[in-house]
C-alpha cells in the first residue's frame, strides 16, 4: 500500500471538472464502458492528467469500499502523490 492520497475540495474538483473537458465525454464513457456491465461490480473512474479522480460512480457499497482507500472524487492519484498506480501512470 502507498502513501493516502490527498483530497480536493468540491469547488477545485468542479473546476477542474470545467476545465478537462472531459464532462463531454462522459456520456459516452457511460453508455459504452459502464452501462453494458452496470449489474457487475465495477467502479467507472474518470481522472484528468494529473490522476485527479473526477468523477467516480458504481454501486454504492462498492464505492464505500473504495472510499476506504481514498478512491474517491476529488483523490488525488498521480504518481507522485501515492506511489505507482494505474490510475498515476
Amino acid at each position: 500500500r502507498g502513501r493516502d492520497p490527498e483530497h480536493l475540495n468540491p469547488a477545485e474538483v468542479e473546476h477542474r471538472r470545467r476545465a478537462s473537458g472531459l464532462d463531454t465525454v462522459l456520456p459516452t464513457l457511460r453508455s459504452t464502458l459502464f452501462d453494458p456491465v452496470s449489474d457487475l461490480p465495477l467502479i467507472l473512474a474518470v481522472a484528468d492528467r494529473t490522476g485527479t479522480v473526477l468523477w467516480h460512480e458504481g454501486p454504492r457499497d462498492l464505492r464505500r469500499s473504495a472510499d476506504l482507500i481514498g478512491f474517491m472524487t476529488g483523490g488525488r492519484w498521480g504518481e507522485e502523490s501515492v506511489g505507482t498506480n494505474g490510475i498515476g501512470t
